[in-house]
């Protein structure tokens, strides 16, 4: 049989054991033959087991051995294995003994636990996009409707600071829109692993809208092993870095570097005009800081030497994550 085989005597040893209980406790069936039922469970169920044992022998049936738990066995090197147990009663040469038919379930369990996984990852990809459809059909229409309202209200103000304030209020509800139609984005397209890659060359294409020009993107490392925590991080972070640079910098280059080691290292170096007020207290920059904090990492931005700025995010790689 290729399920493993024990007969247990009333008092728990074993009587008889197939080759195929040989090959899943790792030990001949001479050595099974001369252990009891309880050594091939682990040891904080050992006590429970006896107790257990004794209700079955009063009232033998046939039937599958903790129904609705998920069984381990112990082999005899001590490494544990899932399983699935039946018990059929039997008489033998006038002894009433179990057959323990054992199976090896270690496949099916990775299948669920795979399954399970699965069905959480769509559960979440659902929540996202349901989020996103929200942001999108509601929030936004209502922003971009308030900022066509105060654009016809403008025309018809003759103070020059009402002016001011309605334009500064105007900018802030584009900036606003900009900022959610980007998180529309990163939860419609959460980073896999393959794609981490493509997804960064999409946020460069879509910023040289903006800058004018094509920014440059050099890679040491394999992006491959950033792990799922830090992608979902990480393609924000640049796609703020670099339109912070196209908003406030007036530079004509800009490098995006990205070194995947021990932990990962992204510098954004532009040629621009340098560190400016509007730049370092806006959201953009508090977001970066507040990604890398929350991965466990640093964040820095300065004056480069002979223009432009420097900007470091370093987090270090959670594998499993």
């Amino acid at each position: 049989m290729p399920d493993a085989v024990l007969v247990v005597e009333e008092d728990g040893t074993i009587s008889y054991a197939n080759d195929s209980a040989s090959a899943l406790f790792r030990a001949p069936t001479s050595q099974i033959m001369s252990m009891t039922v309880e050594d091939l469970m682990p040891s904080h169920l050992r006590s429970v087991h006896r107790s257990h044992r004794a209700g079955y022998a009063a009232a033998p049936t046939r039937r599958q051995m903790g129904s609705g738990l998920e069984l381990v066995a112990t082999r005899v090197d001590g490494s544990t294995v899932p399983v699935d147990i039946a018990l059929s009663p039997v008489e033998l040469e006038g002894r009433r003994c179990t057959i323990a038919s054992i199976r090896d379930v270690t496949m099916r369990r990775q299948s669920e636990a795979e399954l399970a996984s699965a069905r959480e990852r769509l559960a979440i990809l659902d929540d996202r996009e349901r989020i996103a459809r929200d942001l999108h059909d509601s929030i936004i229409q209502e922003l971009f409707a308030a900022g066509l309202g105060l654009q016809t209200i403008i025309g018809r103000v003759d103070d020059p600071d009402v002016v001011a304030r309605i334009e500064t209020s105007i900018d802030r509800l584009e900036a606003t829109i900009t900022r959610l139609r980007n998180v529309i984005f990163d939860l419609r397209r959460p980073i896999e692993a393959g794609h981490l890659g493509s997804a960064l060359e999409e946020v460069l294409r879509s910023a040289a809208i903006e800058l004018g020009f094509d920014a440059k993107l050099d890679v040491e490392g394999d992006l491959d092993a950033v792990p799922p925590r830090v992608r979902e991080h990480l393609v924000p972070t640049v796609r703020e870095a670099v339109m912070n640079v196209a908003k406030h910098a007036d530079a004509s280059r800009i490098t995006v570097a990205i070194d995947v080691g021990a932990e990962l290292t992204l510098t954004v170096l532009d040629d621009g005009r340098g560190l400016v007020p509007a730049a370092g207290s806006g959201f953009g920059l508090a977001n970066m800081r507040d990604r890398a904090r929350t991965l466990g990492g640093t964040f820095t931005i300065e004056d480069r030497d002979g223009g432009g700025t420097a900007v470091v995010w370093s987090v270090p790689l959670i594998h499993g994550g």
